[in-house]
């Protein structure tokens, strides 16, 4: 869904590469999220943040399985889903993976 001013608000932002991420990304394994804005007055904010999901921020267990369920919504049923979610929840006590894959 687009919302009204949207697609306007997209003329005005510019995006430009910053190489100084992909030397963080080789040395620290980390992926980097800045954001700057420059106001009409001139005034700059910034922000970086870590990327959600990665070593430096994971995902939280609900977060995790909202984002399972996301994912596999179209495949799979509620109730296969939260089989899944068990099995995979208990990984060192399964003694086949050819046998939990079989299960799905």
């Amino acid at each position: 869904m687009v919302y009204p001013g949207m697609l306007k608000l997209t003329e005005k932002v510019k995006i430009e590469r910053d190489r100084e991420l992909d030397k963080t990304f080789m040395e620290e394994g980390m992926f980097k999220s800045p954001l700057k804005v420059r106001l009409k007055n001139g005034k700059d904010y910034e922000i970086t943040s870590t990327c959600k999901g990665f070593s430096h921020n994971p995902l939280t267990e609900g977060e995790t399985d909202h984002k399972f369920d996301a994912l596999t919504s179209g495949v799979c049923d509620e109730e296969k889903r939260a089989q899944i979610k068990r099995e995979l929840k208990n990984l060192e006590e399964i003694k086949s993976i050819s046998a939990l894959i079989r299960n799905w």
